[in-house]
């Protein structure tokens, strides 16, 4: 099952830069580095996704009716830290937090995605002191880098 996920999860002839990711994937999975990849990567996005979110929304973090808008990647970054030294105590204990910690990432950072694209389609301006197009093209990486990391934790150490 793990394997299918692994190998299936893109189509590494689509684009150049799929085809790097999936022979990175394919890479830790084999030489069982995927746990600590996915651990370091979680470590990485707990950090930088509350730091990003407050450069991008500074000004609006005084503003009560904003609370919602960025205060969920303050909890996604608390998640992943949490489930990344879970894993860095016990490895295969906390491998079911970490994988918990990327799936809930996965659909957060998905649903951010499509609400970026609504934005665009409605010529909404976004708070960030870069286009909104920069935004999209930054919430995909996040996206693939995050499912990516999510499909890492799936496999038991050995």
């Amino acid at each position: 099952m793990t394997k299918a996920i692994v190998f299936g999860i893109f189509y590494p002839d689509l684009f150049p830069v799929f085809r790097e990711l999936h022979n990175l994937v394919i890479y830790l999975y084999l030489m069982n580095r995927s746990l600590l990849y996915s651990r370091n990567l979680a470590f990485t996005f707990g950090i930088f996704l509350p730091v990003a979110e407050t450069i991008r929304r500074c000004d609006e973090l005084t503003n009560i009716n904003y609370f919602f808008n960025w205060f969920d990647d303050y909890l996604l970054g608390g998640f992943l830290i949490f489930a990344a030294w879970k894993v860095l105590k016990n490895k295969e204990g906390g491998r079911i937090y970490l994988a918990a910690a990327w799936g809930v990432a996965v659909g957060a950072i998905f649903l951010s995605t499509l609400g970026q694209l609504e934005d665009i389609k409605n010529d909404m301006p976004d708070p960030a002191p870069i286009s909104t197009e920069g935004v999209l093209i930054i919430k995909t990486c996040f996206l693939l880098l995050s499912i990516i990391g999510m499909t890492l934790s799936f496999k038991k150490s050995e």
